[in-house]
């Protein structure tokens, strides 16, 4: 369950740590409370009650070499028991207990040349395998900047250019009961029926969405159009009137208990992506779908950068749930380092913490002049919900717009 800001008192955390045996599983599970606890020098005390799990053990020979017949390399056992590995080392029993694991021999490295690079890439079809199979390879082009040449042969990935015909576009519209949900869950297919004047006759079978005057005006039909959407940016996305009425009423929350959440200017998610060749990019958004979205927009953008040079597709991962900003800021760093301490290469460019004009004081002079390209309250809800949204909490919306409301 996500917290409020102040959520995190000294008492609350010292009450919530008593519900854990060992500092691990404190932290693993409440991330925000450990670091409060650790900056402000309480979390001995907090944690006076825990165990120390490396210590609690008396590492001899036999327990040693008990934990050591688990795993079958000495890398496994020096992971996944450091404690009991590096005891064994400083007794020198280290080679005595692991004799049964597997010894590496030493290969010689082969020399990628440019030659044997081409050799290598002709036996994939897309970079993608290249890098999965043949990653000292793809790794050598990639630092001589060959990739484009050793790859010229294959498809690309990426690429997603076709000829949109009568047929195709109508059996998407199909999909689809009012002409701009068409036009906005699938602006390829639209633009293309429309170009080639197919669009009135491929969306006969939609609904022209007109109601009588006062049809918002009903708790009931707000909310079962409510029940169409997973978030309240969709719903105010694909029906304005029926948002508007419903924030003007106080029902936005009754009916949108069933959406999934999302942030605001306020609150933040911490995501990552991680490629393949081990370098990863962590971030903090208000929306991780409509910043993916965003981002393949822009050819600077780190991880699309890493994307074209490397041709690999990277796991997108959201790390925490929509918190209060000011925690945000802090977990991306912590986690950022966190990957760094695990032998990831960073693509941030800059320090964390940024959050673009979000992080602004709104007071009135800033709102006035942000509200001055918008004629009436229905732009600024349909152009930029956020800025509507601190308008309300605000309560200044009388002065902008005193005719309206």
């Amino acid at each position: 369950m996500r917290k409020n800001r102040n959520y995190w008192t000294k008492e609350i955390a010292f009450s919530t740590a008593l519900n854990f045996v060992n500092k691990r599983d404190f932290n693993k599970s409440h991330v925000a409370a450990y670091e409060l606890l650790r900056k402000n020098g309480w979390l001995d005390e907090a944690c006076s009650h825990m165990k120390n799990i490396n210590h609690a053990i008396k590492w001899t020979k036999e327990k040693c070499r008990e934990e050591a017949l688990k795993y079958k390399t000495k890398a496994d056992f020096r992971n996944n028991c450091s404690w009991g590995y590096h005891v064994a080392k400083e007794n020198n029993w280290l080679e005595e207990i692991t004799s049964h694991t597997i010894k590496h021999k030493h290969v010689t490295p082969i020399k990628w040349t440019k030659y044997k690079c081409q050799e290598e890439a002709l036996k994939y079809e897309n970079r993608n395998e290249f890098h999965l199979n043949s990653s000292r390879a793809h790794s050598a082009c990639v630092r001589n900047k060959w990739l484009n040449e050793v790859c010229a042969h294959m498809k690309d990935p990426y690429s997603c250019k076709f000829k949109w015909t009568k047929e195709m576009c109508q059996e998407i519209a199909l999909e689809y009961s009012y002409r701009k949900e068409f036009s906005i869950k699938n602006k390829n297919a639209y633009y293309s029926a429309r170009h080639n004047g197919w669009l009135d006759e491929i969306c006969q079978h939609m609904i022209y969405k007109k109601v009588e005057n006062g049809y918002w005006n009903n708790l009931e039909n707000c909310r079962n159009e409510a029940i169409k959407y997973n978030t309240k940016t969709e719903f105010n996305k694909y029906s304005q009137e029926a948002y508007k009425f419903s924030r003007k009423n106080g029902w936005i929350d009754i009916i949108c208990e069933h959406m999934t959440p999302v942030g605001n200017r306020y609150n933040k998610c911490i995501y990552s992506y991680e490629f393949s060749d081990n370098h990863v990019y962590v971030g903090l958004t208000y929306d991780i779908e409509i910043r993916s979205k965003s981002r393949k927009k822009d050819k600077n953008d780190p991880v699309i950068k890493h994307m074209t040079e490397s041709g690999l597709i990277p796991v997108r991962k959201q790390i925490t749930d929509y918190i209060p900003v000011d925690d945000a800021i802090k977990m991306e760093d912590f986690y950022l380092k966190k990957y760094v301490e695990e032998g990831w290469i960073a693509l941030n460019r800059g320090k964390t913490g940024g959050i673009g004009s979000h992080s602004n004081v709104w007071n009135f002079n800033r709102l006035k002049k942000m509200l001055s390209k918008y004629s009436n309250i229905n732009d600024v809800i349909k152009n930029d919900l956020e800025l509507y949204e601190i308008l309300e909490k605000s309560g200044w919306i009388n002065s902008f717009f005193p005719n309206e409301v």
